[in-house]
């Protein structure tokens, strides 16, 4: 009833119909696909697939859970030519969802099965598709990040963002999927990178996240965790989703582009001659 009230106010089609409302997944927040039935005055009947994403219900809008800030941000990296989803509408207004809310054209395409053997089938050359992922994040590394200074925080303090995650990890279902983590985190502080490129991040830049439709990426989804950082935190997050030794069952990666083949084509692209597996091993040290 709510979405239903928010369309046709925002089309002004009084007769506005919402059907096939379902959940289509994400992590922050209710996220909902739907159809919009409209006509715009003056012109013929239209047919849209919108996706909405509800900040969860009493949350502080902050952080992952701060959609109205999603959207501003996803309007800001559309005019900076990033592919991202459409905005068509968002806002704090309560009287709709009693939570912010922000909505987006659907972008037609798949996402790689990060769980199953097979997970690519059908969706063309990944090598390809690698080439277009890595062309993708190395634009996104170009940008200057005071493009988008008025919506992300000032940039991450390494030592800051490694213990940041101790909230998460508190959370754990499952203990021994943490346990190795004090020793991680040891390992981590005590080789902290000097003097990083610092860029605009998606925050969560893997498979699971990137559209792909005709062997390229049609857009870049979830940008809850976008900030200004490290450069290489992108691409080393990629490529640990890359490299099915870090998983375990019942996770078994498909065959994508090795992290090899990553960190050399983002090289070629951002012209980072220095961007090695040495550079990238952050915390390996002594494994």
């Amino acid at each position: 009833d709510g979405l239903q009230r928010l369309c046709r106010a925002r089309t002004k089609d009084r007769s506005a119909q919402v059907s096939d409302l379902r959940p289509v997944g994400g992590h922050a927040g209710l996220t909902l696909g739907f159809e919009l039935h409209w006509t715009p005055r003056g012109q013929s009947p239209r047919a849209e697939a919108l996706i909405l994403r509800l900040a969860p219900p009493g949350v502080r809008a902050a952080g992952p859970a701060d959609v109205v800030r999603q959207a501003r941000l996803l309007r800001c990296l559309s005019s900076l030519g990033v592919p991202v989803p459409r905005v068509r509408w968002s806002g704090s207004d309560s009287r709709f969802f009693g939570t912010p809310f922000h909505v987006v054209e659907r972008v037609p395409g798949r996402t790689y099965g990060l769980d199953e053997p097979d997970g690519t089938r059908g969706m063309g050359d990944v090598h390809k598709v690698g080439r277009d992922v890595i062309r993708r994040l190395a634009d996104l590394h170009r940008l200057d990040p005071r493009s988008a200074a008025t919506i992300l925080d000032e940039p991450l303090d390494l030592q800051a963002d490694i213990d940041r995650w101790d909230r998460f990890i508190e959370r754990a279902g499952d203990p021994q999927l943490v346990v190795d983590v004090p020793e991680l985190r040891t390992k981590l502080h005590a080789h902290i990178p000097s003097a990083p490129r610092i860029a605009i991040l998606h925050g969560d830049y893997q498979w699971s996240n990137l559209l792909v439709n005709d062997e390229q990426i049609a857009a870049v989804l979830d940008w809850e965790l976008a900030a200004v950082g490290p450069a290489l935190t992108d691409l080393g997050w990629l490529c640990l989703f890359s490299e099915p030794e870090c998983w375990a069952a019942p996770i078994a990666l498909p065959a994508l582009p090795t992290p090899r083949e990553l960190i050399g084509e983002y090289a070629a692209r951002s012209g980072d001659a220095g961007c090695d597996h040495s550079r990238l091993a952050w915390g390996a040290e002594g494994r």
